[in-house]
């Protein structure tokens, strides 16, 4: 549920509120009692105004345009064959980095950029699967995310199953033995797909996936599983 504490003041036609949200930690496959709450504060832009933040010419959050470039990747190298695609990016220390999955048997990729449009492959592509990082099989539907210096990518294998690797630099990966999450055959989960994880304040993980459900004809839903690790999920 949603708890609002209204505090709205204006201020030169900015409207800044503050919102608390009752936060939820889920122990023993439930949802424990609310133990804290977290102040969010939301500033309203005034209209016509683009947010300092993202002070770049084609980044309006509500008038999005193609740019000239498109595709800003494509394959070019033998092992992407005819794909590139299932990109995760992050922005870190002024450089767009991108992990993504290349060829018919599907390995992950690297680049680089400066603006995220003009983009660097790595030059030893690919880092991962097909026999690298102690992957032997394919590495797709990929996610990247970055916690404590630790990058973890997440993926699922032609097992259907899904595993996770660890890097300290975002290219050298190991992977860990044993599937974070199995498919299940027998239930509305027999083929795991594209996947966000995300950690909350007080360390507790929470992973949203998509998996398919084939009775004839495919049917996709979306799960949500939670974990006390990156190496250990509940459903």
């Amino acid at each position: 549920k949603l708890l609002l504490i209204p505090l709205v003041l204006i201020v030169s036609g900015i409207l800044i509120s503050s919102i608390v949200l009752k936060n939820y930690s889920p122990q023993n496959n439930g949802y424990s009692k609310v133990s804290e709450i977290h102040p969010i504060p939301i500033t309203l832009q005034p209209k016509n105004t683009t947010p300092q933040a993202l002070d770049v010419p084609w980044a309006d959050i509500k008038n999005w345009i193609k740019p000239e470039h498109n595709p800003i990747l494509s394959p070019t190298e033998e092992w992407e064959d005819k794909n590139v695609l299932e990109p995760t990016v992050l922005f870190e220390d002024g450089v767009f980095k991108m992990w993504y999955c290349g060829g018919e048997k599907c390995a992950l990729g690297f680049a680089t950029s400066q603006d995220g449009i003009h983009w660097d492959k790595y030059e030893n592509n690919p880092i991962f699967g097909r026999g690298k990082g102690g992957e032997e099989g394919t590495v797709r539907q990929n996610n990247v995310l970055k916690h404590k210096g630790i990058y973890y990518l997440f993926y699922v294998t032609d097992s259907k199953d899904m595993y996770v690797a660890t890097s300290k630099n975002g290219i050298e990966y190991k992977k860990y033995p044993k599937p974070i999450l199995s498919h299940d055959p027998d239930s509305w989960d027999i083929n795991m797909a594209n996947n966000f994880q995300w950690v909350d304040s007080e360390g507790n993980w929470f992973m949203i996936y998509e998996s398919q459900y084939n009775d004839g004809y495919a049917l996709w839903n979306m799960g949500l599983a939670y974990g006390d690790s990156p190496f250990k999920w509940y459903k």
